[in-house]
């Protein structure tokens, strides 16, 4: 078991873009990060099944909206 004490990689903050998601998403190469407030409390987790479903809902696309939306 590998224990990863190194946890940014996978953090965005809720006010951050669906773009930021993605792109943290891609970097960490583990198909999930975490969502936390300002004051670092979890908010929720996104993975990439939850982002292909979220543009599949959406009639306008717009990756620059806070993925607390």
């Amino acid at each position: 078991m590998q224990i990863e004490r190194n946890i940014a990689p996978l953090i965005v903050f809720s006010e951050d873009t669906v773009l930021n998601a993605l792109k943290k998403i891609s970097e960490n190469k583990r198909r999930i990060i975490f969502s936390v407030d300002s004051n670092g409390a979890l908010e929720g987790t996104l993975t990439d099944g939850d982002f292909r479903t979220w543009l599949l809902k959406q009639e306008k696309i717009d990756i620059n909206v806070s993925v607390s939306v």
